[in-house]
């Protein structure tokens, strides 16, 4: 037919599949339309059941509503809303609620389930709390088998709505009635439930616990949904759950480069699957922006955080936009833009009253902002505001460098020495614990060279350069003047000239040793994993077990790396491989 010029069109490449020319489709429409109208709606319906039996759910749902079976439809939507959001189809299921009338009856709460799923993707919480509260009444009028799923899915998504407004406490409650559900609903196998549907909900409720600052909770749930989700291979909860147990991982006293790391490998999942615009990408383009802000490569830094705005134009997330105004907020702060760091930090605290409690975030984000007025000299408002804070809040390690700050900058050493020291001996509460003291040791060092005790200075200053070399932790140094204490740090008497020397370039505006001379022959990724690991002072055999592999493969790949890298040791390959960005400026040595 095709080839006769017949009114028909291939579908596919392999042109098996055809369809009317969609002009003679709407001829004939047009014609059926005038000859057998009232045919129409059975003959939606037929393909809507087609449709269904192959698994075209989009299909289905439409040839349902065009027969004006608006509870099929619902039941459709209901049925499968976390199939078409985890496929990065959002928005289709936003233009399929759009096509419902005003006055489609809610039936059995399908309707007002799926509302209320697709307000939250859009950031409409209290709309979707109310459709949450219809669908609820309405569930009654179901089928007992029915009833049973059903309850399953409004546990979904109360679970999903406690968590956007971080509720830990509704957040719990409503996790264990979705276990109760899901045992219920497990004594059927008229309806079966699909496994991801409790991933996802203890994806949820570690994003809860984090943002409440319970990070060791959040990460034993989300490694848990991780393992899970790998198990029924949903790459779009693995996104969400790298992308939480990155901001997990220092804030439970994990390395910065393990936090990168597990932000990358999200996005680099996200990428393949073409889902880099959607709301779960956030997380980890803010993690991952933060992490490069505290190693002191700003320029990346701006570029991940710009890209992690995109998703919260189509759907917000308040938990972790707190996040992410954070994470901008000291990039403005490294790049010596005070007033937009405010901004961000301003942001980031107005976020608050979308949420149910204080975000771990905020706290730090207050104490950030007194930094940023100190540094600005405006050291009245800086004091006010600490004077205006609770007893609890000023002991905070965050509270204490900010006050530490403001005595310094009105010359007052003695006082800011004596601030820092419980931040120093790790007895000040700290958001960040290891991030604080290299701070506080910074600041120190600052405040016993105006002692004139040049000694303490000394020790203090190698002490912070010791804390921040295994995490190529440069940022410290970057928010309080340091320069002259690092130009004149006896180089006789330090372990770390080479990070003294990049944060001096970084400083001074120059990209640490200039640009570096590409490779000739890139290194594969077997190799890239090995090379990671030469930083550390791990054996051969020791990184072999680390890799689960051969300890001759190993060696095997260094040979190669040595070659690539044109090194003669393993110091030489290091060098080399950190000038290349191939590790970070002070990779973890373990």
């Amino acid at each position: 037919l095709e080839d006769q010029n017949a009114f028909v069109t291939a579908l596919d490449a392999a042109r098996s599949w055809f369809r009317y020319h969609h002009l003679f489709a709407d001829l004939l429409r047009l014609e059926l339309r005038r000859v057998a109208p009232e045919t129409i709606p059975s003959l939606h319906r037929d393909a809507a059941a087609w449709h269904e039996q192959e698994g075209d759910v989009v299909e289905a749902v439409r040839h349902h509503q065009a027969a004006g079976d608006w509870a099929p439809a619902a039941r459709l939507l209901t049925d499968n809303y976390l199939t078409l959001t985890m496929d990065g189809r959002g928005e289709t299921l936003h233009a399929l609620l759009e096509a419902f009338p005003a006055g489609a009856p809610l039936g059995d709460g399908n309707l007002a389930a799926a509302l209320a799923i697709d307000n939250i993707l859009h950031g409409m919480l209290d709309e979707a709390a109310a459709h949450l509260d219809i669908a609820r009444r309405l569930a009654a009028a179901a089928p007992a088998e029915r009833r049973r799923v059903f309850d399953v899915y409004l546990g979904v998504i109360e679970v999903e709505l406690a968590r956007r407004r971080s509720d830990l406490s509704k957040a719990q409650e409503a996790t264990r009635g979705l276990e109760a559900a899901l045992g219920a609903a497990a004594e059927t196998n008229e309806l079966p439930v699909p496994p991801d549907y409790w991933a996802l909900a203890l994806l949820n409720l570690g994003i809860a616990e984090l943002w409440a600052g319970r990070p060791d909770d959040a990460r034993q749930h989300l490694e848990d949904a991780l393992s899970r989700t790998r198990r029924i291979s949903r790459p779009f909860i693995e996104v969400g759950c790298l992308a939480h147990l990155a901001i997990a991982a220092p804030l439970s006293g994990q390395p910065l480069p393990h936090a990168l790391e597990l932000s990358e490998r999200a996005l680099a999942i996200a990428e393949e699957h073409g889902w880099s615009g959607q709301s779960m990408t956030t997380g980890a383009f803010a993690m991952a922006g933060m992490a490069l802000v505290r190693m002191g490569r700003l320029a990346e830094a701006e570029r991940h955080l710009a890209r992690a705005e995109e998703p919260l134009r189509v759907a917000a997330d308040p938990g972790t936009e707190v996040v992410l105004h954070h994470a901008r907020g000291m990039l403005r702060f490294g790049q010596g833009g005070f007033d937009e760091a405010l901004a961000e930090f301003a942001r980031a605290q107005g976020m608050e009253r979308l949420l149910a409690s204080e975000h771990v975030l905020t706290v730090d984000a207050r104490a950030r902002a007194l930094q940023v007025r100190v540094r600005m000299g405006d050291t009245e408002s800086a004091r006010d505001a600490l004077a205006g804070s609770t007893p609890e809040q000023r002991n905070r390690a965050g509270m204490r460098i900010s006050l530490a700050a403001l005595e310094l900058e009105q010359d007052n050493p003695e006082r800011a020495v004596e601030a820092l020291a419980p931040v120093i001996d790790g007895s000040a509460p700290a958001l960040y614990e290891h991030w604080a003291r290299v701070e506080a040791l910074v600041l120190d060092a600052t405040a016993r060279e105006r002692l004139r005790d040049r000694r303490a200075a000394e020790e203090s200053l190698e002490a912070a350069l010791e804390l921040a070399e295994p995490e190529g932790l440069m940022l410290p140094f970057m928010l309080w003047p340091s320069r002259e204490l690092l130009e004149r740090h006896p180089k006789h008497r330090t372990a770390h000239a080479t990070l003294i020397s990049t944060i001096l370039d970084t400083l001074a505006g120059r990209a640490p040793g200039g640009p570096a001379a590409p490779l000739r022959d890139e290194l594969s990724d077997a190799e890239l994993r090995v090379v990671r690991y030469l930083p550390s002072n791990l054996t051969a055999a020791q990184i072999a077990s680390e890799l689960m592999v051969s300890t001759n493969t190993v060696r095997t790949h260094m040979r190669h790396i040595y070659a690539k890298l044109d090194a003669h040791s393993r110091n030489e390959a290091v060098a080399r491989a950190r000038e290349l960005g191939l590790v970070a400026p002070g990779a973890l040595r373990r």
